[in-house]
């Protein structure tokens, strides 16, 4: 080996070795702001399910005030009934309540129909 392949091996070896510690660095620094945006979201989380469980909670309390009230009873339970969200993201809930409509995509040589509730070919 000459002086030149020792040289170029040398220079490789400390890029290496200083890129490794260069990103190492930063990626202590990622993991330490994602960690205190992590726990912003938590405590945030946190204040919104105790603000939706206050709402439920007096909502119910307010519900049960109507369904005590005599022959229109039945009337209000039936409405609580069917007002229980099934999804959290209110575009999945506005998406399951609507109605499917069917979507084509077609060419000169090919033509698919898709339904928009469950995004399934419905024909071809």
């Amino acid at each position: 080996m000459d002086k030149n392949s020792i040289i170029g091996i040398v220079l490789i070896a400390a890029l290496l070795f200083g890129f490794t510690f260069y990103q190492n660095k930063q990626y202590r620094k990622q993991a330490e702001i994602r960690a205190q945006l992590d726990s912003v979201a938590m405590v945030e989380r946190a204040r919104a399910d105790s603000a939706a469980a206050a709402e439920a909670a007096i909502k119910a309390a307010q519900d049960s005030a109507l369904a005590v009230d005599g022959a229109g009873a039945a009337i209000e339970t039936e409405k609580l009934s069917g007002s229980t969200a099934v999804y959290r993201d209110s575009r999945l809930e506005a998406a399951h309540a609507g109605e499917a409509e069917v979507v084509t995509l077609e060419n000169d040589k090919f033509e698919v129909a898709f339904t928009t509730k469950g995004a399934q070919p419905y024909s071809a």
